[in-house]
């Protein structure tokens, strides 16, 4: 009785161990470089793409509707984004975020337009900080920054850090079956 009570309990704590694995996905652009996309097990790189954008793609757009120039909380936005693919529901719904840090560059020659480009820039910063705070339960490390270049690099520098365990994942799936199963039966689309 006492041995099959020691296994029960060994495969109960082994199930709770994989099913808490921490899954950490990160998605890091370089003001020059591509979108890099990597999964992160224990540390390890256990999955990584580089997304570059393929202008001859015939695939099916993001619809952008009316309603969004007047609205102001990106969830509403988002929403149809989550309606169409489970692994964008499942990273604004279940996962918590470990790091965030956005920086846009842009320059100009002209010394009259660097004071409306910064304030541009921290307009863009705070509607992500907004978005962020509002959207997702704990955020452990945030940086924001902005920077004024006089050379030829400009564009957005940032990295998001996401953390996801198996067990939501599993949770997502239950929740939203009909979404998982859309996104499954979809063809594999390549971005390169």
């Amino acid at each position: 009785m006492e041995k099959y009570f020691i296994i029960i309990l060994i495969i109960f704590i082994i199930i709770n161990l994989i099913l808490l694995i921490p899954i950490q996905v990160r998605i890091i652009k370089r003001f020059d470089r591509p979108l890099l996309f990597r999964v992160h097990i224990f540390n390890h790189i256990f999955y990584q793409k580089i997304i570059t954008q393929n202008n001859n793609a015939k695939e099916k757009k993001f619809k952008f509707k009316l309603k969004y120039i007047f609205e102001t909380d990106l969830n509403v936005i988002l929403d149809d984004l989550k309606k169409t693919n489970f692994f964008i529901y499942l990273a604004l719904e279940h996962s918590s975020i470990n790091k965030v840090t956005v920086i846009p560059a842009y320059n100009s020659s002209n010394p009259i337009l660097m004071p409306y480009i910064g304030v541009a820039d921290w307009i863009i910063v705070s509607a992500v900080k907004k978005y962020i705070n509002s959207t997702f339960k704990n955020v452990s490390d945030e940086y924001y920054q902005i920077i004024l270049l006089k050379d030829d690099t400009q564009g957005i520098n940032f990295e998001i850090y996401a953390t996801i365990t198996l067990f939501k994942f599993i949770i997502a799936i239950f929740k939203n079956f009909k979404v998982f199963l859309k996104t499954i039966r979809k063809k594999e689309t390549s971005y390169e």
